[in-house]
């Protein structure tokens, strides 16, 4: 099997053509049972209008720690407006007292996305373990470098890098890994560590082999920011989705974090409107080529709806509490309120859980406005 049958961008050809021709998990092995999501963050339609029926709170993003290695050119929580509380990161104690409150209210998964890189902190497995003692499946946004680090493991988590792989996978949580680029001078760049692509792709290739892929919806997924930079290997990485079960989670710039100070600055990677419309196309048709279903047009490009809104809150390291990682509408402190007052005191969540939308804090803001899906729905001819 030819690179040029399958790839455009040679260093992903080189990366994943080896487990192609091994015969690792594709779209075609699920046949009809194949999901365009990822486990545990992906919900049936059923589900999801059940929790709306029933007023649940299904889901959590929640940030543990606030260290990191990296320095993303496009970070959401660089600058953040919202860090505005003196108050300190979370302890550990107070993290246990929150996942009591969301394992009592049948919170199913929390999506773990920051604020830093969360295997940076020494409290991180410990919460991790309470977590998953409670019940709750965990959805890991992590760079991965820290995992190609035995010392720091050791050091901080009394684990090799292969045990804390083992403990996710037998314990079924799931990973994304930060995929932006597969060229080491675009990936390295960007997020400002030199020999981050080499590490970030040891710890990838272990995942495909612990078998993180073997199932449906997949347990491993690539967080791809969108931008200038990497424009050209995207429809290659969302290719993966058909052969080898990788998700992708493809998304535009926040309005938040980087985003504004990049733009004010004339240093912006967003792309234009016109290269944007061209992306979704693309990927919607790439989808209907490889039998990837999808619901409809999304904020996750070719992916997964989001239904945040509806049945999910957003918390930050600080405690604070938001609809979603892109609104700045503050619904209260975890500190001074219970979860279960925070969430009923929520409003807006009725709207959301009756009436459809795209993403709002993009549309606001004019990354994605809500005319662009609605064309992109209209060229592809979808019925």
């Amino acid at each position: 099997m030819a690179a040029k049958q399958i790839f455009q961008n040679k260093e992903i050809a080189d990366l994943f053509l080896p487990f192609i021709n091994k015969g690792y998990p594709s779209r075609k092995d699920f046949g009809d049972t194949f999901v365009n999501g990822i486990k545990h963050w992906w919900f049936p339609n059923d589900k999801v209008k059940q929790s709306y029926s029933s007023d649940q709170l299904m889901i959590l993003d929640l940030e543990f720690g606030s260290k990191c290695g990296l320095r993303c050119d496009y970070c959401y929580r660089t600058d953040d407006k919202r860090d505005v509380t003196p108050n300190g990161d979370f302890t550990l104690d107070e993290w246990k007292n929150l996942i009591d409150q969301a394992a009592d209210m049948g919170v199913k998964a929390v999506k773990l996305i920051g604020a830093g890189e969360f295997f940076e902190e020494k409290e991180f497995m410990p919460a991790l373990r309470y977590l998953t003692d409670k019940g709750i499946k965990a959805v890991l946004f992590t760079a991965g470098y820290v995992l190609d680090d035995e010392e720091k493991t050791k050091r901080l988590h009394g684990m090799t890098p292969d045990e804390i792989i083992d403990y996710l996978y037998e314990n079924n949580h799931t990973i994304f890994i930060k995929a932006d680029s597969f060229r080491k001078e675009v990936m390295d760049s960007l997020v400002h560590r030199p020999g981050f692509t080499e590490s970030r792709n040891k710890v990838l290739i272990k995942l495909i082999k612990r078998g993180f892929t073997n199932e449906t919806p997949t347990r491993l997924g690539f967080e791809v920011q969108v931008n200038i930079h990497n424009y050209n290997e995207l429809t290659d990485i969302d290719r993966l989705k058909y052969y080898l079960n990788i998700y992708s989670d493809m998304v535009t710039s926040m309005p938040c974090g980087l985003y504004y100070l990049t733009k004010a600055n004339g240093n912006s990677i967003d792309l234009t409107i016109e290269q944007k419309r061209q992306l979704y196309l693309g990927i919607y048709r790439q989808n209907i080529e490889y039998d990837i279903p999808f619901d409809r047009i999304s904020p996750f490009i070719g992916g997964l709806c989001c239904t945040q809104l509806g049945n999910g809150l957003y918390i930050n390291v600080k405690g604070e509490v938001y609809s979603c990682p892109g609104f700045f509408e503050n619904l209260g402190s975890i500190r001074n309120s219970s979860l279960k007052e925070i969430w009923l005191n929520h409003k807006k969540r009725k709207i959301y859980q009756t009436k459809g939308y795209i993403c709002p804090p993009r549309q606001d803001s004019g990354i994605t406005p809500t005319e662009l899906y609605l064309e992109t729905e209209r060229q592809i001819n979808r019925k």
